[in-house]
């Protein structure tokens, strides 16, 4: 029966290769490399290969006959089945290559469904965009005359030798395809969608990659000739990029994505349109857990949002905060302000994934950055750092990695709760609450003596319900644990403040609040009452007897502790 199974599975996904033109499987590297057609003689061949092979295994078996015509019986059936069998058939064979594809993304980390961190579920890509990435070049349709003779212009010279005359026609006619793609419509998918476009604007790209541009072009005029073509190049593909058709075949094009990357770094007049990009593949979301996994996709996003100015990282004192938010939002003029405004759209829509999470927060460059702008309060960058933090937090692989290795996050998280922004403020108490939640991480957040006074303001002066719940969340959690007894004691003001709540003198603390603030307090009185009968309990225990607190005890508190919104 199994040498029965085995030869039909391989009759069936030999007969759905034949019917294919041409199969493309995205490597684990993000290349799509076609294979060679098979003819139907060679499949054939194949076939008989295989059953050559399966009747010398089987040689010794007696069965084998028996087998053989079953399963030439087995054939003739399915031959004869009907077209919608046969559709169900090919969806799974589909299905099955785009569990493939999963797996390579998981293997190109390190990973496999047993040992990830968080292993998905079900297919990164769906059947429809499976059998979209079978045959991408089999779509392509040919370029027109007029096209034709702008790719030759675009493409780089047979002589290798770049003259200026020759970038200056390269440039035009990177300008005419720019053009050709400014309307929406369908003009940019037949455009995209035509075979030799994205290899002739990969190569615009690709000319200066590895070397410094002053050493490729040593000539001025030459080099700004070529920098303008690299520009509208990289327009071209933010234009086709806006188009939700486009979005799979430019992330899955061989090394168009890694060439944008080294744009984006080098070249800054492209990184506006290379951030915007990679923010539109971003948003199509069968893209996003392929695109987190491109080399070095977080280096350059970093390079981005890192603060600096005239070359120089941006530090100061704190009265001096105000200038320093503002000189990091002016510097570098508007290009550099837009390409950042659109990696923080490019992490908005990357973290919309849980596994995404975990590898951002992997990357320390990024983290550093994020945790810089978000402490700069009068920042307009500031609230999009405190989202893509307070985002991370909801990954519980995620807590104890940044507090205990990253405790820079924390402390500006600490800094934005007095953020002007009513937005800053509350995602911060959200992600200190989710980080109070990690049993382990509760002893280190005391220690920072900065935290719990943090913590008891907001309690005290926040105008969003919200905020204050997520802030009164976060004490209760730390009072879960025992050894923080005397630090929350002798923090001033952290007492007080859950009275004035519990009791209801605080007429705006609602029935939840002052729920939480009572739990809170009868976490204190648990760990006092433990220590006050602690010889009591040892003397009664010497003499064989044990005590227990009642379950009625009013001091028992409920040992319950929330998040928020943290990822299953």
């Amino acid at each position: 029966v199994s040498c029965l199974s085995g030869f039909t599975t391989t009759v069936i996904m030999a007969e759905f290769i034949t019917e294919a033109e041409e199969i493309v499987v995205p490597a684990p590297k993000l290349e799509v490399k076609p294979e060679r057609q098979e003819t139907e003689a060679e499949t054939e061949d194949e076939c008989r290969v295989v059953d050559d092979a399966v009747d010398r295994e089987d040689a010794d078996d007696r069965e084998q006959l028996d087998v053989e015509e079953e399963a030439e019986d087995v054939e003739d059936e399915e031959d004869e089945e009907d077209e919608d069998e046969e559709d169900l058939i090919e969806t799974n064979a589909i299905a099955a290559v785009a569990e493939m594809l999963s797996t390579a993304i998981l293997e190109s980390s390190g990973e496999t469904h047993e040992d990830a961190e968080t292993p998905p579920q079900d297919p990164v890509l769906s059947v429809k965009a499976t059998t979209l990435l079978y045959d991408i070049t089999g779509k392509m349709s040919d370029p027109t005359k007029n096209l034709a003779d702008l790719l030759t212009a675009i493409n780089p010279p047979e002589d290798g030798e770049f003259s200026r005359a020759y970038l200056i026609r390269r440039k035009n006619a990177c300008g005419a395809m720019h053009l050709l793609t400014a309307e929406k419509g369908k003009q940019r998918i037949q455009i995209c969608w035509t075979k030799g476009v994205l290899e002739s604007l990969r190569s615009v790209m690709e000319d200066s990659m590895g070397q410094e541009i002053e050493d490729f072009l040593p000539n001025d005029q030459t080099r700004d000739e070529y920098k303008d073509a690299r520009r509208r190049a990289v327009a071209t593909l933010m234009n086709l990029s806006a188009a939700q058709e486009n979005r799979l075949v430019l992330l899955h094009f061989p090394n168009l994505i890694p060439a944008l990357l080294a744009t984006i770094s080098s070249a800054p007049e492209c990184s506006k349109g290379g951030a915007a990009t990679l923010a539109h593949l971003s948003k199509t979301k069968e893209n996003r857990l392929f695109l987190a996994k491109v080399p070095g996709l977080f280096d350059t996003v970093a390079d981005i949002l890192v603060p600096r100015a005239d070359g120089h990282a941006l530090e100061g004192a704190d009265d001096e905060m105000e200038a320093i938010s503002h000189q990091y939002d002016d510097c570098g003029g508007s290009d550099l302000k837009g390409a950042r405004q659109n990696m923080f759209a490019l992490l908005f829509h990357l973290g919309k994934e849980k596994d995404n999470g975990y590898h951002m927060a992997r990357n320390s460059r990024l983290i550093d950055a994020l945790a810089a702008i978000n402490s700069y309060l009068m920042s307009d960058f500031q609230e999009y750092a405190s989202k893509v933090l307070s985002n991370l937090s909801r990954h519980h692989g995620n807590t104890k990695h940044i507090v205990f290795r990253h405790p820079n996050v924390v402390q500006s998280l600490v800094t934005s709760t007095y953020s002007y922004n009513d937005d800053s403020r509350k995602l911060s108490c959200q992600a200190l609450q989710n980080f109070a939640h990690d049993k382990p991480c509760r002893v280190e957040l005391s220690s920072m003596m900065i935290v719990i006074p943090a913590l008891c303001d907001r309690i005290r002066d926040g105008v969003d319900e919200e905020e204050r719940l997520s802030a009164l969340h976060s004490i209760k959690s730390l009072s879960e644990e025992p050894s923080n007894l005397v630090v929350m004691s002798n923090t001033p003001g952290c007492m007080p403040t859950l009275i004035v709540v519990s009791d209801g003198t605080d007429t705006s603390a609602t029935e939840m609040m002052r729920y939480v603030a009572s739990d809170a307090l009868a976490n204190f009185a648990s760990h006092c009452r433990l220590l006050a009968t602690a010889g009591e309990k040892a003397d009664m225990q010497s003499r064989g007897e044990f005590v227990q607190l009642s379950k009625i005890d009013p001091f028992v508190p409920s040992f319950n502790v929330s998040t928020w919104e943290q990822w299953k």
